[in-house]
């Protein structure tokens, strides 16, 4: 009977734990919390589609199993952990490059979405190579680790901007 005591116990204490954990996140409870999060502290232009960025963006570090690695939860997402537990750089370039699929990122990158008639944000896309771009928006995902990665290519895209500016017939 003192077993048996123990065991029920035992298998009470263990179906609490299992309780206790609740169900596995998922990619898309990521998503949700990092736009919500997103949304929250404006952290992007209120005309780009900020859950197809959080999706680009968790997609781009693994999903749930590379989140997992940086010891990110749908809990914690939205507190600066990335400053913390910064990506490495083949991540960050992942997520961003994947963020960029959306669209906007340029202009909004460039200057701001309300800045430029529709005509010269077409020419931005076309003559500003988005790659250099990436590569600096994914260097603030990396934290310190980042300002290696951005010095690579700020010449790059000061250079293509100011072409660009040229050609697109942008004010100065």
């Amino acid at each position: 009977m003192k077993n048996l005591t123990r065991i029920v116990a035992l298998v009470f204490v263990i179906s609490a734990a299992v309780t206790a954990c609740g169900k596995t996140e998922t990619d898309a409870d990521l998503v949700m919390a990092l736009r919500d999060a997103w949304v929250a502290d404006d952290t992007f232009a209120m005309d780009l589609d900020v859950a197809c960025l959080a999706s680009g963006f968790i997609a781009g570090i693994g999903g749930t199993e590379g989140a997992r690695e940086y010891g990110v939860t749908a809990a914690n997402i939205g507190d600066s952990w990335f400053i913390e537990n910064p990506l490495n750089e083949t991540d960050a370039l992942a997520a961003s490059r994947k963020m960029f699929a959306c669209g906007g990122l340029v202009e909004v990158i460039l200057g701001g979405t309300n800045e430029f008639t529709a005509e010269q944000a077409a020419c931005l896309r076309d003559e500003v190579s988005p790659e250099p771009l990436i590569a600096v928006f994914a260097s603030a995902f990396m934290a310190e680790d980042g300002a290696e990665l951005a010095a690579r290519y700020q010449d790059e895209v000061r250079d293509a901007v100011r072409a660009a500016a040229v050609v697109c017939d942008l004010d100065p």
